[in-house]
């Protein structure tokens, strides 16, 4: 299991199990129950929430990998998390190893106005810079939920540009501010803006064109 911080909560991941304890494939896999302990407070491990595949909610599956979020926390809390499968029957299966995170205020949404300049198949981002500060930029496709940035590495600077898009359809892009704090990325909550690529290129010279006499024109006269 692992966690990271975006849109202002913790997401917490891991890889879907193939295979049960004795080697055969895990076709009886039902679910997932999580447990939470609360270091600071002297807590326990108990259950935080459990999710059955069969149901398609409370979860995202991407890339083989479950994710689930967290937005009960508190500043200066260590919390630790644990996961563990159940089968169909009710079995559960062995704990995955253990994540834990003192959780720290994610940076606040990006301040001032987000410029958009919308060009042929591509759109421009542009917003003002915020000292100690990197960005990533998401776009919400088809009312998906983004899990991950459409940036690669994290935006030092603050522009962005999107291109081979489709002209004339509409894009939601989300900016959110990013503090990296000891090698870990604290990502908080984004500020959206809606574009529209257009098709800016001009029409081609009219060809084939020629004139021809049909005799003299005078005005209130027919020729």
């Amino acid at each position: 299991m692992s966690g990271e911080v975006k849109d202002g909560v913790l997401f917490l991941s891991f890889a879907i199990p193939t295979k049960n304890m004795d080697g055969s494939d895990a076709v009886d896999l039902a679910g997932f129950k999580f447990l939470k302990n609360c270091v600071s407070c002297g807590g326990t491990f108990e259950t935080f929430k459990e999710i059955r595949l069969e149901e398609e909610k409370g979860f995202t599956i991407s890339r083989n990998k479950v994710y689930i979020y967290d937005d009960n926390l508190s500043h200066g809390n260590t919390y630790s998390y644990m996961v563990k499968p159940f089968t169909s029957r009710g079995a559960l299966g062995d704990s995955s190893k253990v994540f834990s995170i003192q959780w720290q205020d994610p940076p606040a949404r990006p301040g001032g106005t987000i410029t958009v300049k919308e060009n042929d198949g591509m759109i421009e981002l542009s917003w003002p810079p915020e000292q100690g500060f990197s960005y990533n930029v998401y776009r919400h496709d088809n009312g998906t939920y983004p899990l991950f940035p459409v940036n690669n590495d994290l935006l030092t600077k603050p522009f962005f540009v999107d291109a081979g898009l489709k002209n004339g359809q509409k894009y939601t892009y989300e900016i959110r501010k990013v503090k990296v704090v000891e090698k870990k990325s604290w990502e908080g909550e984004g500020l959206r803006i809606e574009a529209i690529p257009k098709d800016l290129t001009p029409p081609s010279v009219p060809s084939g064109t020629k004139a021809e006499k049909k005799g003299k024109y005078c005005p209130g006269v027919m020729a």
